[in-house]
């Protein structure tokens, strides 16, 4: 006695495969920048203000000798004025960190392994100017390494490329790919394995971030050696659930295909 059985296949099965995430650090060009004052000898002599060689503080409006050191409020802690005559000048500039302490100029603060400023002076003004930027970068459990503005960097089929907008590093995703078996797919393209048709695609989020798919749907019909065959091929064998059926038919039913096959009983 000869009984059909119908073997349904599985229907199409969506899997996502990865999630890229932009990554995003902020930091100043220019931080901490208070301007030097200066208050000539020849501006206090024609404003009376200088008396006997003193000149006036201008926080308190007390008088300072001659030779007599001070410092300002808005200059903050690290920039010190010597009376002049009835005038002053700063003649000892630093620039000041958050902490209240003091950087001399030209030296170099590493504020991470890709983030580096220096004190210096420019136009009647001190502070830390960025010498050194870009976005950090971990890849595999390595070290971070830091990706200059402008460059790329690529892992697991996945470019990203370190970008300056205002103050902040964006390590943005530029071009994604799916990673199958050791080659890069690109998104839209297809291919067939395993008796399955499989597709890349993506999702893109308003974040940056970048959702990878791979999107699977039968191909055929798999008989018991991993062979696929398509709709109308017959005469195979397969196995479903731990029982070999024979001379078996590939039918497609809409997206599904299905193995038709005869059993022998006694």
């Amino acid at each position: 006695m000869f009984i059909v059985i119908v073997l349904a296949l599985i229907s199409t099965v969506d899997c996502e495969v990865q999630q890229v995430i932009a990554t995003v650090a902020v930091s100043y060009r220019y931080s901490m920048v208070v301007s030097i004052q200066k208050y000539s000898a020849i501006t206090a002599k024609f404003t009376g203000k200088a008396a006997l060689g003193k000149c006036v503080h201008p926080d308190s409006g007390k008088k300072i000798s001659h030779g007599g050191r001070f410092q300002i409020s808005s200059s903050g802690p690290c920039i010190e004025y010597t009376c002049q005559n009835g005038g002053y000048s700063a003649t000892s500039v630093a620039c000041s960190n958050d902490d209240g302490s003091c950087t001399p100029i030209g030296s170099i603060k590493q504020i991470s392994n890709c983030l580096q400023q220096q004190c210096k002076t420019s136009g009647g003004h001190v502070g830390f100017a960025t010498t050194k930027e870009g976005c950090m970068v971990r890849s595999n459990g390595r070290s971070y390494e830091c990706v200059p503005v402008g460059q790329s960097v690529t892992e697991d089929c996945i470019t990203k490329r370190c970008s300056l907008n205002g103050n902040t590093y964006r390590l943005q995703v530029h071009d994604a790919k799916c990673k199958i078996g050791g080659q890069c797919k690109p998104v839209g393209s297809s291919w067939t394995e395993q008796c399955l048709n499989v597709k890349c695609d993506k999702r893109d989020y308003p974040d940056g971030s970048v959702q990878l798919i791979q999107t699977r749907s039968p191909a055929g019909c798999t008989d018991t050696t991993g062979k696929c065959h398509q709709a109308g091929e017959k005469g195979y064998s397969t196995v479903k659930h731990g029982r070999l059926y024979t001379d078996c038919t590939c039918n497609l039913d809409g997206h599904n295909y299905r193995s038709v096959c005869t059993q022998t009983t006694k």
